[in-house]
């Protein structure tokens, strides 16, 4: 099931999640993001399905093993899920299905809040969320955290996903849950390694 969470509120329950918006005054976008224990950078080891259902698939795997019973996804500026570029594209089969499944789950062109999802619907809703990432240049950068925030998740377009911890409790047992799944380190410069 989807819940959809009122923007206001989602940044005072949620305060972890990271932000940015343009101050004028700096003729500049000021950024905030939760101080991290370690930030990792993952990918797919290999390709099973579409890169849509494997990084759903795995996430999905992930947060089982974590004991996570649902995940929050926010923008970290005031857009709405769905934009005006994605409804123009209705030569994307890919992205019209996706802007169909969030309608359905009650999504309309105007939110920018927050969106709970429970478990049993992450797969799909990370398929139709990757696929928006993908195809919609306009998108914004949207996290995800767990319901005890203790981390902060990421999924690029390009379908590495970026894990920061912010506790180091949380870093334990994500260290464990990942070997569990297809991820595998993506290397890249700067971040922790698995």
């Amino acid at each position: 099931m989807l819940k959809k969470i009122n923007r206001q509120d989602c940044l005072a329950t949620y305060s972890i999640f990271p932000t940015r918006y343009y101050d004028p005054k700096m003729e500049d976008e000021v950024i905030c993001f939760p101080e991290t224990y370690a930030t990792y950078w993952i990918k797919l080891e290999k390709k099973k399905f579409s890169l849509e259902e494997d990084i759903a698939l795995e996430i999905e795997k992930l947060c089982d093993v974590l004991s996570l019973k649902f995940l929050i996804f926010f923008c970290d500026f005031d857009s709405t899920w769905i934009t005006s570029n994605a409804l123009r594209n209705r030569n994307n089969k890919a992205l019209q299905k996706s802007i169909d499944y969030l309608k359905t789950n009650k999504v309309n062109e105007k939110f920018n809040g927050g969106i709970s999802v429970d478990k049993d619907e992450l797969r799909v809703f990370i398929e139709s969320f990757f696929t928006l990432t993908r195809y919609d240049s306009t998108f914004s950068d949207y996290y995800f955290t767990d319901e005890d925030k203790t981390m902060i998740g990421y999924i690029h377009y390009s379908g590495e996903v970026r894990i920061d911890a912010l506790t180091e409790q949380f870093n334990s047992f994500f260290l464990r849950a990942v070997k569990q799944t297809n991820f595998v380190d993506a290397f890249r410069r700067g971040t922790s390694r698995l």
